[in-house]
C-alpha cells in the first residue's frame, strides 16, 4: 500500500466498513494533513470510493468506502509479480 498509513487506513475500513476521514484520523492517531493525502492516494487507485466527488469536497464531510474486489485485485497482481517463476533477480 505504499507506507503504514495507507495499510492501516485500508485494515480499519476492513475490518470496520465506511469511515470519515477525520474519524479514521482519530482512530488511528494519523495528522489531518496525512490523512488527506492517503485517502488521495487510495482513491487515485481505486481502493476507495468517497461520497462526494472531489470537486464538491470543500466544507464537506466525505465517507469512504473500501472498494474489496479492487484491493483483492490488486494484491492479486502483487502476488503475481513477486512469484513470477524466472525471475532474473540473483
Amino acid at each position: 500500500m505504499g507506507n503504514r498509513t495507507k495499510a492501516l487506513i485500508v485494515r480499519q475500513l476492513w475490518t470496520n466498513g465506511s469511515a470519515t476521514a477525520g474519524d479514521l484520523a482519530r482512530e488511528l492517531d494519523v495528522l489531518q494533513g496525512t490523512m488527506s493525502a492517503a485517502m488521495l492516494q487510495l482513491e487515485d487507485w481505486g481502493v476507495v470510493a468517497a461520497d462526494v466527488p472531489l470537486a464538491d469536497r470543500h466544507g464537506r464531510v466525505v465517507t469512504y468506502t473500501l472498494d474489496r474486489q479492487r484491493l483483492n485485485g490488486l494484491i492479486d497482481l502483487w502476488r503475481s509479480f513477486v512469484t513470477a517463476a524466472g525471475s532474473t533477480a540473483d
